[in-house]
């Protein structure tokens, strides 16, 4: 049923919103070749802007979290990251306070649009955080597993060091956790995070199935 839902989201997330999508294909580097892959059982519209190459049609099961683009050219979809963080932005416990007055007045915090230009506004169980633009993707994990309510992540070598850095250079910051799309919590950056490995709280699905996922991501292409 999880699964049945989110297919039905990503078909309507293709049809009615604008997907971000690069300029040319990050594999091939032929300009002009990506095109958003539409979810679900194409009717006859959907067929014929396929076979005219406007669309790639991704099919009706869908494993989430899904690719938005692909290349015609070479046929690879979208690359997705395993492991994404955001920073939130300095001054977010003064923002949220505006929107939770807003909020008390009986509007919906969806529908709040007064956040700093650039940033995103998201919900982890009660609490809201704005988080900038900017992301940082992680691909490759040396390893992956369950640690009670947690998932424990290990960077290669090389991702380690890019952590570090991130972490030592936002010192008290709070960073925006996402893994495999799913937002998970918003941590405080307390000292430099050398050792290249993290325990993330908050995974809201199936943290076993999260870890198969984590470990083994084949790459997708275009039928």
């Amino acid at each position: 049923m999880r699964r049945m839902l989110y297919c039905l989201f990503l078909l309507l997330c293709s049809s009615v919103f604008a997907i971000e999508m690069p300029s040319k294909c990050p594999f091939c580097g032929q300009e002009n070749t990506i095109r958003p892959i539409v979810y679900g059982k194409p009717g006859e519209k959907m067929q014929k802007a396929a076979e005219e190459k406007q669309i790639i049609l991704g099919g009706c099961c869908v494993d989430y979290p899904a690719p938005s683009w692909g290349c015609i050219s070479c046929e690879k979809r979208e690359r997705l990251p395993l492991v994404r963080f955001r920073l939130v932005i300095k001054d977010n416990d003064a923002e949220v306070a505006k929107l939770e007055e807003y909020i008390g007045k009986g509007n919906s915090w969806s529908s709040y649009k007064n956040i700093p230009a650039g940033t995103e506004l998201v919900k982890k169980d009660d609490c809201f955080y704005i988080i900038e633009k900017d992301f940082y993707d992680f691909y490759q994990l040396a390893d992956a597993k369950i640690d009670g309510e947690f998932i424990k992540v290990n960077f290669t070598d090389k991702d380690r060091k890019r952590f570090a850095e991130l972490t030592q250079k936002n010192i008290n910051r709070q960073l925006a956790v996402f893994v495999l799309g799913e937002f998970c919590c918003a941590p405080v950056i307390r000292c430099p995070i050398e050792g290249g490995q993290i325990q993330v709280a908050g995974y809201p699905h199936d943290m076993k199935y999260a870890i198969d996922k984590l470990l083994c991501q084949p790459e997708k292409k275009v039928k």
